[in-house]
């Protein structure tokens, strides 16, 4: 998994999937439920990433229906906004709101301490938003996500979002594309 992990993370999708198709492999061996959702959340991002979203949301689906009460909850929360990232892409803003919102309810919970996750799916958010032409609600949410980037140093998120604020200010005529 970790591995898969580190091709996603540098853009090399397909050696990605084939570290967590090796993985998979390995799940009869192995009885514990996260390791499962852990590779297909992680299989579902890869392909997400090559604009694959029906059969990203596939992959999320398994990795939500295996993780259930036993799983990490922070994980659970990555695949439940990484599922709203696949909806709203694929023009289901309604359905990504919903997916976003259970994964706010994770969030929120003091058991659950990730504001990083927390950040990443404000962030997710503001683009659904965004890009449904809902310019209050993105600004909201993208400024709620990069003060939440700026309060806990995580400068890769901040300029994420400060490019969903240039994308924002745009549409609204604010600046040049």
């Amino acid at each position: 998994n970790n591995i898969g992990m580190l091709y996603a993370v540098l853009g090399d999708y397909e050696s990605a999937l084939a570290n967590y198709e090796r993985a998979r492999s390995l799940h009869s061996e192995i009885a514990q439920p996260s390791a499962k959702v852990t590779t297909f959340s992680g299989m579902g991002y890869a392909i997400a990433k090559t604009g694959n979203w029906d059969q990203a949301k596939t992959y999320y689906q398994l990795a939500l229906d295996i993780g259930g009460g036993n799983a990490d909850l922070s994980w659970k929360a990555y695949t439940l906004t990484n599922m709203g990232v696949a909806h709203s892409s694929t023009g289901d803003v309604k359905t990504a709101l919903s997916y976003f919102e259970a994964a706010n309810k994770i969030w929120d919970d003091p058991k659950v301490h990730d504001p990083q996750g927390k950040a990443y799916t404000l962030d997710k958010i503001g683009i659904a938003a965004l890009n449904a032409g809902d310019v209050d609600q993105a600004s909201k949410k993208f400024l709620l996500a990069l003060e939440s980037w700026r309060r806990i140093g995580v400068r890769s998120g901040e300029a994420n979002t400060l490019l969903g604020l240039v994308r924002l200010e745009i549409k609204l005529g604010n600046l040049m594309s």
